[in-house]
């Protein structure tokens, strides 16, 4: 199986932004393929992705999100819906509430698929437990597409998924080089986010592979619900018991949130420094309110960040 990383429009983080301008084609896409499929190490190059222009026939989808608590996944949604359109397909969209319902996302997706549904996509909250509901499926012979979050499964018709692994490795590499070993020490509180979802995992695994060797004290990995409340109780745990804190890291956030700004910029034909520039001040947004989303209002006052902040020095000049 060949790998492909074709980014989703997030339609909620950009809030002022028209969604007539967002359903144009945005197609072929510069993507990358990977070679083993779903390797963090294998081998990558480009290709330009164009998808099927039309399915052939009505296929009835069964769509399963965790939640849509936040712009992240109420973008993926968007997208979703609006693909489901445009290639002539029925999609009945599903959401189980949050990442400690397991059992209502399996009865779900069971309901849907006894109600007519032909094929699955599960954007999953359990890398483990979503493993024999996908057995059953593909016993009845329905396609089962693991869609972001992962799947430990090897009986899945298709993945299509982001690499939480190198987000996780690039926040603990960039930690690490600010610490390195022999260096000043700094303690760290780690969110990785909820226990046994596969994206959690991968990230990670990503974080701690990065920071082995380098002076940082990373805290046992504090797990839990990516609401705004659970994780602001998390963080003032750890601030509790730990006052000597330096740095809080996470999963979710300015990261999402600047490449959806970089995006947006290339889904309007912007030139690439216009592009990085929107990112930056999404994310600069985003950083404003303890959720993931809510610090991000208009694009325009997005952008005057710019004007009233100014820049920090580049990441590579920094002792």
């Amino acid at each position: 199986m060949k790998k492909l990383f074709v980014p989703t429009l997030i339609a909620g983080v950009l809030l002022s932004a028209s969604l007539a301008a967002q359903a144009a084609n945005w197609y072929p896409y510069a993507a990358e393929q990977t070679e083993p499929a779903f390797s963090d190490t294998g081998a990558k190059k480009p290709v330009n992705y164009s998808p099927l222009p039309k399915a052939s026939k009505k296929w009835k989808l069964c769509v399963s999100f965790p939640h849509m608590k936040d712009a992240y996944w109420l973008g993926v949604d968007y997208g979703v819906v609006e693909e489901a359109k445009r290639l002539g397909v029925s999609a009945q969209v599903l959401e189980a509430g949050g990442y400690t319902n397991l059992n209502k996302q399996i009865s779900q997706i069971e309901d849907c698929v006894a109600g007519g549904g032909q094929a699955v996509v599960i954007g999953g909250i359990s890398a483990d437990g979503l493993v024999n509901l996908v057995k059953s499926l593909r016993a009845k012979n329905i396609p089962v597409v693991d869609l972001v979050n992962g799947i430990n499964s090897a009986e899945l018709t298709a993945k299509s998924l982001v690499s939480f692994y190198t987000m996780g490795q690039e926040a603990g590499a960039y930690l690490a080089k600010k610490h390195p070993a022999g260096g000043a020490k700094a303690v760290v509180a780690w969110f990785p986010g909820p226990a046994g979802a596969g994206w959690v995992e991968a990230a990670n695994k990503g974080f701690a592979e990065a920071v082995k060797g380098s002076s940082l004290e990373v805290m046992a990995p504090m797990y839990g619900d990516t609401g705004k409340e659970a994780q602001a109780k998390l963080v003032e745990d750890a601030l509790q018991s730990n006052p000597a804190i330096r740095y809080i890291a996470g999963t979710a956030g300015a990261g999402d949130a600047f490449c959806a700004g970089v995006l947006w910029g290339l889904h309007e034909g912007w030139d690439l420094p216009r592009s990085l520039l929107t990112g930056v001040c999404i994310a600069a947004a985003s950083l404003a309110d303890a959720t993931c989303t809510l610090g991000v209002k208009s694009l325009t006052d997005s952008l005057a960040l710019a004007r009233k902040l100014g820049f920090g020095p580049a990441l590579d000049s920094e002792s």
